[in-house]
């Protein structure tokens, strides 16, 4: 990426670590099996899955809902 060698590493518990914010699109179990290990580590947790979307203590965020006050 942008002429740098990255590091791939799997995706475990630790992983999560000292992670202030997660941003999530790789599936809803992968989802379901990591986010909450996250959020108990600490960390905001933005999915772009349906994995939570029924779930009554996770709320749904829109962006049009918040559009108002984003700034660029």
């Amino acid at each position: 990426f942008r002429n740098q060698d990255l590091t791939v590493e799997e995706t475990t518990p630790d992983s999560f670590d000292g992670i202030d914010l997660v941003l999530s699109s790789a599936g809803g179990s992968v989802s379901k099996k990591f986010l909450p290990e996250a959020v108990k580590r600490g960390a905001v947790c933005v999915d772009n899955t349906s994995a939570f979307r029924m779930e009554e203590d996770v709320p749904l965020m829109h962006l049009l809902q918040y559009s108002p006050h984003l700034q660029h």
